[in-house]
């Protein structure tokens, strides 16, 4: 594979990266804009302008998101940013953060993929790519380079990690 470097990543590094559960996809969705053209006949609805995607602890925010949806279920979805910003704060998890300069989500097979110098952070953990699919059912994440932009990531171990101050009880 001499074209591009493909990283799966299989340790705890950013496992719940980039998408909700499963379960989480079926919780209501809150969408902001600056302007939204809905379509019910095909079922395509267009965010654009400071677009504020949340949903279960996830937001996304975008210049301008496409939803494709039938009977309340989203088929697919489409993200442009510059960058194009998700956060992923689950209750019990740290904390994702990742941009990149668009998005496509799959609702058939509950994939999430980011394309365009995507970069993850999860705590002091990082993963750099130029494309990171995330499989939700599976909890799986494939990073794909370029052969000018290798995939990187930094994972530490928890004993390297820095333990927190205590506090004085008083």
């Amino acid at each position: 594979m001499r074209a591009r470097s493909r990283f799966a990543l299989g340790a705890s590094l950013l496992l719940y990266a980039c998408a909700a559960t499963a379960v989480d996809m079926a919780q209501p969705v809150s969408i902001r804009a600056d302007s939204i053209q809905i379509d019910q006949r095909t079922g395509a609805s267009t965010y654009i302008g400071h677009v504020r995607l949340v949903q279960a602890g996830m937001t996304i925010r975008a210049q301008r998101i496409l939803v494709i949806s039938a009977h309340g279920h989203v088929l697919r979805m489409q993200g442009y940013g510059n960058p194009l910003r998700m956060e992923d704060a689950q209750p019990g998890r740290l904390p994702i953060f990742g941009h990149a300069l668009r998005m496509t989500y799959a609702g058939a097979n509950k994939e999430l993929t980011l394309i365009g110098h995507v970069h993850f952070r999860q705590g002091a953990n990082t993963l750099h790519g130029h494309m990171i699919h995330y499989y939700t059912i599976s909890q799986r994440m494939v990073a794909v380079g370029t052969p000018a932009h290798r995939v990187t990531a930094t994972i530490i171990p928890h004993s390297l990690r820095q333990p927190k101050p205590k506090t004085a009880k008083r």
